[in-house]
């Protein structure tokens, strides 16, 4: 699991404001970000970027992903990778974890508030009360 293989960085890019607003990585990129365009709307919860995607969807807006990078990296070496393109976008992105395993405290808040209120959709481009 630990050998080193082919692997993308990938982001989902906001429309309106050109921010990124995740960052992930896979060895299948299609199929993960396939994977993204379902899984919010077959289950409730989940991560905030999640919370975005079904944001998107009550607008009729589909998201933008990117494949930012090809990277030959062990898994434990592209997750510290993947961790990085977020620290570069922390402001915007709605990771909930760098892949080190280190939380974004914001995120996990801003989730938690819209779990508390019954929502299951997160603008970015609101504040929350």
């Amino acid at each position: 699991m630990n050998k080193p293989r082919e692997r993308f960085v990938y982001y989902c890019i906001d429309k309106i404001t050109n921010n990124v607003m995740y960052v992930g990585i896979s060895n299948d990129p299609k199929t993960r970000i396939k994977r993204h365009l379902t899984e919010p709307h077959t289950k409730k919860g989940g991560s905030l970027f999640y919370y975005y995607l079904r944001y998107l969807k009550l607008i009729n807006q589909n998201p933008v992903f990117v494949i930012k990078e090809k990277i030959f990296q062990s898994y434990t070496d592209s997750e510290l990778h993947e961790a990085k393109h977020i620290g570069m976008h922390i402001d915007t992105v709605l990771n909930e974890m760098y892949g080190n395993g280190e939380r974004i405290q914001k995120n996990r808040d801003a989730k938690k508030e819209l779990k508390l209120k019954g929502v299951e959709v997160y603008n970015p481009h609101l504040k929350l009360k």
